[in-house]
């Protein structure tokens, strides 16, 4: 509390005692001295009334504020709810037109180069008679084409797949905001204010809230993100008011830790809402479809890089089952002579 405010209800107590004593002298006193003291005592009333009408304007002030941070914290977490779906979109594009056709056309790129290889290896041993038989070399040309149509498959579950996954926006705002909570506020205070506050704000069945706006806070609440769980708090709890008949000090601490509170919850979403930012680049936030655009002409480079290297594959797997007839012409060739 602070040295003002404190001075100010040292004073309200000095002068309701000054008033106390006053109105016991008063009544002590003959009827004819009475009037004597009637005047400071309207000078005393009139003087705490002035400060308790200043500590309301004070208080209400501090209400402003509050209701200033708070519309601050509403406006970065809508913000931070908006650039949160931005990078899912941009990671599912990310995903989709170049992570999953870059592997497939890795597995294209492994699948011919082990043709390749087969191929000169199995030309090879047919030149130098290493084979007994015609059956042996079948056999042979069957494994290898058959390694090389499950052994490259391009799985769109692929490893580089399950890693983009695996690094997914929800590990990553982990890492976002490392500062401890606020002091004073519990972990299991903010949820319990989550689940009586906003979950029944939010609920289809007791609001009228739109189903995206439900998902959204239910994902916030599964992943137990506690800093936009105190947020969604702020939010639902309302703009703080003053109740005219409260007490002066109950008052004035409950502003002041929420101050607090709405202050430090202010900075911690700036500090996320600043970190989420530098993930996503200048592009994505101001043309998002130019971004778009960039990555499905990337996907098209590379479906023709894909289309090329396919090609290739037919061509070696061709050219392997034609060594067959290399075989059947080199054992001719030994019997003629």
């Amino acid at each position: 509390m602070d040295r003002k405010f404190q001075l100010s209800l040292q004073q309200i107590t000095r002068l309701r005692q000054e008033l106390a004593a006053l109105d016991e002298k008063s009544m002590q006193s003959p009827a004819a001295e009475q009037t004597q003291f009637s005047q400071r005592i309207v000078d005393i009333c009139l003087e705490i009334e002035a400060i308790e009408s200043q500590i309301r304007v004070e208080n209400q002030n501090s209400a402003a504020l509050i209701n200033d941070l708070r519309q601050k914290i509403v406006t970065s977490l809508e913000q931070f709810n908006q650039w949160q779906k931005a990078m899912r979109e941009m990671e599912k594009l990310f995903l989709v037109n170049f992570v999953r056709p870059g592997f497939i056309l890795k597995q294209a790129v492994r699948q011919r180069a082990y043709l390749e290889a087969a191929l000169i290896r199995l030309r090879s041993r047919i030149i130098n008679h290493e084979f007994q038989s015609l059956s042996d070399l079948d056999n042979e040309i069957r494994n290898v084409l058959s390694h090389s149509e499950h052994g490259f498959v391009a799985d769109q579950r692929s490893f580089e797949d399950e890693e983009v996954q695996t690094e997914s926006f929800w590990k990553m705002i982990q890492q976002l905001d490392p500062q401890p909570l606020v002091e004073g506020v519990s972990e299991d205070q903010i949820e319990r204010e989550f689940r009586k506050i906003v979950l029944p704000a939010v609920h289809p069945d007791t609001s009228d809230t739109p189903v995206d706006t439900f998902l959204t806070v239910k994902t916030v609440y599964e992943q137990n993100d506690t800093l936009l769980m105190e947020a969604y708090v702020a939010k639902y709890r309302g703009e703080t008011t003053l109740d005219e008949g409260a007490d002066l000090r109950e008052t004035r601490e409950m502003l002041e830790e929420q101050e607090r509170q709405y202050q430090s919850l202010a900075e911690r979403l700036d500090r996320r809402l600043n970190a989420l930012k530098k993930e996503l680049t200048t592009a994505e936030l101001e043309d998002p479809e130019k971004v778009k655009g960039l990555l499905h002409e990337q996907r098209d480079e590379i479906k023709k890089l894909i289309q090329a290297e396919t090609e290739k594959i037919f061509d070696l797997r061709s050219r392997i089952m034609d060594l067959i007839k290399l075989y059947q012409d080199l054992s001719k060739g030994e019997t003629d002579a």
